[in-house]
């Protein structure tokens, strides 16, 4: 799938230059052929079966999954829509470019959530009073801390490779994509996050309150880019993108307080994460120049925020090794 969106979409580019065509037709195609082969093989193997009874009895929870899908492609491609009236054409161009050279982080966090969601789904179904528990924290906390590391390698790896790439085709306007690269990157962790206090409402298929969630970050997205994104551009809408993840995360685990028990460490799942994005931030807004070395610090300031967050567990698993 990932390797159809980016062959479509740089045909996209080459086929209608200079819109949105081509890039959001390449990924439409693509999607489009990878939702076919799913079909397919479905009939292949199942067929075709129509159960009124089961139909009428599941409506009430794909009614409010539907509203919650159409509310999703809003707070996700949306903004580039609404960017054209408020941004030159050029600058929603390396805004998409941006996004798209980091799909892959979203491909794996995607990968990698829906590996653990099915042992996570055995554990809470053997639950009597449902919420986390110790072993569910460990595969949430390894995920966050898994996404914080891809993070910032991408921050390191992916300019460099815009830098390459925009050499070779002889494409030096792919290079103004290459400072809002860590802006956008650092909102996947904000994202992992969402994952893991959008618990109750994937496994205990909570759906009726996602319509209103989701309703509130549409509204906080959309207006937020009509309200400055005539003043701070780009970094503009990144901010309310910012704001709206925010927004979801704490409406979330609100509204799921009296269905689901959450038990976490705040150091693991908010501090740790909420220091490694702002120091990242707060860099790339006040440091110019030494990009690469600006970059591979925060790798390493990854690493050191990991350590000390995970001391304890480090320090168990050296004693365990020794006693072996």
């Amino acid at each position: 799938l990932f390797t159809g969106i980016v062959l479509f979409t740089i045909a996209g580019l080459h086929v209608f230059p200079k819109t949105l065509i081509g890039p959001l037709g390449g990924r439409l195609l693509a999607l489009g052929f990878a939702a076919a082969w799913v079909l397919v093989r479905i009939v292949r193997e199942f067929g075709i079966h129509f159960d009124t009874r089961l139909l009428s009895e599941s409506f009430s929870f794909n009614f409010y999954s539907f509203i919650y899908q159409l509310q999703q492609w809003v707070i996700n491609y949306f903004d580039r829509i609404l960017m054209v009236f408020y941004l030159t054409l050029a600058s929603v161009g390396v805004y998409d470019f941006a996004i798209k050279c980091l799909v892959g982080i979203e491909l794996f966090m995607n990968g990698l959530h829906s590996a653990i969601v099915p042992r996570v789904v055995k554990l809470i179904t053997a639950q009597g009073t449902k919420g986390t528990s110790l072993e569910i924290n460990r595969y949430y906390n390894g995920f966050i801390a898994i996404i914080m590391l891809v993070v910032c390698g991408a921050i390191l790896v992916v300019p460099v490779a815009i830098d390459w790439l925009s050499t070779y085709l002889q494409r030096p306007a792919y290079k103004l994509s290459m400072d809002i690269i860590p802006y956008i990157a650092v909102l996947y962790i904000g994202r992992s996050i969402r994952l893991y206090f959008g618990l109750p409402y994937l496994i205990l298929k909570y759906t009726k309150p996602l319509p209103v969630i989701y309703a509130v970050i549409s509204a906080v997205k959309i207006g937020g880019i009509i309200l400055i994104a005539d003043h701070m551009g780009i970094k503009g809408v990144i901010a309310t993108t910012a704001a709206s993840i925010v927004v979801e995360i704490v409406l979330l685990y609100f509204l799921s307080k009296n269905r689901f028990d959450f038990r976490f460490n705040a150091y693991k799942v908010l501090i740790g994460p909420a220091i490694l994005l702002s120091v990242i931030v707060v860099t790339e807004l006040t440091m110019q120049g030494y990009e690469n070395l600006r970059h591979l610090a925060y790798c390493l300031l990854c690493i050191v925020v990991l350590l000390v967050v995970y001391r304890t567990e480090l320090k168990n698993l050296r004693l365990s090794n020794l006693k072996k």
